[in-house]
């Protein structure tokens, strides 16, 4: 471990929490089209939301994807049309409902590079 912190594979240590346990039972993912002029401004308004847990920029047809994760659909209806919606510089907003989600996980990839870096 001291070794993968010192290499700085290692960032952090956390914990996993269930968030349903939490009363966080709504997951989705919204998909924005910004103005460029306000992407700065608008993903540091977006990364002060506390649902907000993502937020990813990307190629394609869609400038940014933001995971949300809400105690149900209307707070998370209130999240997307009232506070990322309306927010200036938002062009597009389409909203995703997750109803599962069947991996969470970096074990398989961690174990592959593992497996990776003993054969060298």
């Amino acid at each position: 471990v001291r070794s993968l912190q010192r290499r700085g594979v290692i960032k952090q240590f956390t914990v996993k929490l269930d968030m349903e346990t939490l009363g966080y039972i709504t997951k989705g993912f919204v998909l924005i089209n910004i103005n460029p002029a306000k992407e700065e401004k608008i993903i540091k308004f977006l990364a002060e939301i506390p649902e907000v847990v993502e937020i990813h920029r990307l190629l394609g047809d869609n400038d940014l994807m933001v995971k949300v994760v809400c105690r149900d659909v209307s707070e998370m209806r209130r999240l997307v049309l009232e506070k990322i919606r309306e927010l200036e510089g938002v062009e597009l907003v389409k909203g995703f409902l997750t109803i599962k989600t069947d991996k969470d996980s970096y074990d398989e990839l961690i174990s592959k590079i593992k497996e990776s870096d003993e054969k060298v």
